[in-house]
């Protein structure tokens, strides 16, 4: 084809062309042809084959021999990682496998890598959580608009959740979500003005938490929440500091010292070990701090102690306002 060149790249298994040999398993080695199949190399390591036209280009992939496994459809084609890529199509995102066969529909503005068997994704504008098969949930929102105080036309969004199929799971009643992490997202209703004035007005708003199967784990009801760590978030409700589980379970820590005293013995499990002491998990879920200081005055260190560990410990201090409990050993 006049105004055609081919660029004929091994993207798995590379080798040189003269010995056939087996090179490497992560560099490139290219070979350019021309329009009368003259061969020159090139040091641009492209990974794929490239059909060039005059005004757009294609990309697919050429074995050893020069046979088309997949073939140059695509605008563009990422690392294959564990037997997929991501590709692009036609201005949308997708992903394929080895043989090209499509395994996400391209049908995504953005899809980012997969982190634990999931991606972060946008579909029309909508963030997207997938799996592998493209199945997963879809933030969606429904304009709530209304008129203001000046007779302005004030657009606002209530925001849902959606399976990619189209499904409703959580209708459009939240003010907004938050993106998925860890299998949660925050939550955020009740929308208040609490001033700011016409071009920059503040609002609060109620906060809780919802999973990825749109179960709502903690109620909507708090003034504020943390993030959920092994379970557990600090939370504030009507003035109160509480920690909360993601059964909606609740502690006030204004009246902690009816359940922990200063000086009551505890076995704990050991949440985390750090370079500045351990993590321990008492009951009622409350992680508080053996401080490596207090481990050096029982001549221990950090560095004896394993994750998952039970430690029996002592309270020596209560923070309320801090949300902290320090520990000894006994």
């Amino acid at each position: 084809m006049d105004g055609s060149r081919i660029i004929k790249c091994l993207l798995y298994k590379i080798y040189e062309v003269k010995s056939n040999r087996l090179v490497s398993e992560i560099s490139k080695f290219c070979v350019l042809v021309d329009n009368n199949q003259n061969e020159f190399k090139t040091e641009e390591q492209i990974g794929f084959y490239i059909r060039y036209d005059i005004e757009k280009y294609y990309t697919g992939i050429l074995d050893i021999d020069g046979n088309v496994i997949i073939p140059a459809k695509y605008k563009s084609i990422g690392e294959f990682i564990d037997g997929r890529a991501k590709a692009r199509k036609n201005d949308k995102y997708g992903y394929i496998d080895e043989y090209g066969q499509t395994l996400i529909p391209f049908e995504y503005d953005s899809i980012e890598d997969f982190i634990d068997g999931r991606a972060k994704a946008k579909k029309d504008g909508e963030f997207a959580l997938i799996d592998f098969n493209g199945d997963g949930l879809v933030l969606f929102k429904e304009n709530n608009g209304f008129e203001g105080k000046y007779g302005e036309t004030i657009t606002e969004y209530l925001f849902g959740i959606k399976d990619t199929k189209g499904n409703i799971i959580v209708l459009p009643m939240y003010n907004k979500i938050d993106e998925f992490k860890n299998g949660l997202a925050k939550i955020y209703g009740d929308k208040k003005y609490v001033g700011g004035g016409r071009f920059a007005p503040k609002f609060k708003y109620k906060t809780g938490y919802i999973s990825e199967t749109g179960k709502i784990v903690v109620p909507c009801v708090f003034d504020e929440i943390s993030e959920v760590v092994d379970g557990k978030a600090k939370a504030i409700k009507n003035g109160k500091n509480l920690v909360v589980d993601i059964h909606g379970n609740d502690l006030d820590w204004e009246n902690i010292d009816s359940i922990y005293k200063i000086k009551s013995m505890h076995k704990g499990k050991i949440m985390n070990v750090v370079n500045f002491g351990l993590f321990v998990k008492l009951e009622k879920g409350i992680i508080a701090l053996l401080h490596i200081s207090e481990l050096n005055k029982h001549k221990q260190s950090s560095t004896k102690y394993e994750r998952g560990e039970e430690i029996e410990v002592q309270i020596i201090a209560i923070d309320v306002k801090r949300n902290r409990i320090s520990l000894t050993l006994p």
